[in-house]
């Protein structure tokens, strides 16, 4: 009994890490309003991150990984787009 209680909490804990994941897209969202661009992809990779987490701790179904993972990748490219354009590296 003790311990289902304990996993239950554990489990509610993982589950409200999708409030930081909110807080962490409003951040970007200001951030990019202010040509943070770079600070708000790589904020908003940790919240993809978070989201993708919690999809396989939670056992959610296969759609939601799939789309976490989607945007966790999409987000990575921007990031690494932004890196090169900052840097001037590349022929483009």
């Amino acid at each position: 009994m003790a311990r289902n209680i304990k996993e239950r909490k554990h489990t509610r804990g993982v589950e409200n890490l999708q409030l930081l994941g909110l807080g962490l897209t409003i951040a970007g969202q200001v951030l990019v309003r202010f040509d943070f661009a770079l600070v708000a992809q790589l904020i908003w990779l940790v919240a993809n991150i978070i989201a993708l987490f919690r999809d396989f701790y939670l056992c959610r179904p296969w759609a939601d990984k799939i789309k976490n993972a989607a945007l966790t990748a999409l987000t990575l490219a921007l990031v690494i787009s932004l890196v090169v354009e900052i840097l001037g590296v590349g022929g483009f």
